[in-house]
């Protein structure tokens, strides 16, 4: 039984070790850019910074060109999958940028779509 305990506590120990690593992590790629009050301003404002945690992962994604847009005034993406990258913050509107292909526009989703997104998973089941 002990020996049990101890390997529970310690799977424990381990878990939330890497647990703050992540989130120590994940607070640096947001200092990229939101500064230290900003980041007060934004958890007084949503509650926490749920959001921009969610959307550290979640903000990014790629449009098709497929009509020819063109996208010489929009600015160069960075290639990532992190909206930090793009030195951008959240918005309440969508944000563009061109890439190397002309075929596909990438964009950072509003803070809007992604409270929404947030919302839909958090309402969906567990299968």
């Amino acid at each position: 039984m002990n020996k049990l305990l101890i390997f529970v506590s310690l799977l424990f120990l381990g878990f939330s070790t890497q647990a703050q690593v992540s989130s120590k992590k994940l607070l640096k790629e947001l200092k990229k850019v939101y500064s230290k009050s900003e980041l007060e301003s934004f958890k007084k404002e949503y509650g926490s910074l749920d959001i921009l945690v969610y959307a550290y992962d979640h903000a990014v994604f790629n449009v098709n060109n497929n009509g020819g847009k063109e996208t010489s005034e929009l600015p160069i993406a960075a290639h990532s999958n992190h909206f930090t990258d793009f030195g951008v913050k959240l918005l309440p509107y969508n944000q563009y940028f061109r890439n190397e292909n002309p075929e596909v526009i990438v964009a950072v989703k509003s803070i809007f779509m992604l409270q929404y997104e947030m919302k839909e998973n958090a309402s969906k089941p567990i299968k």
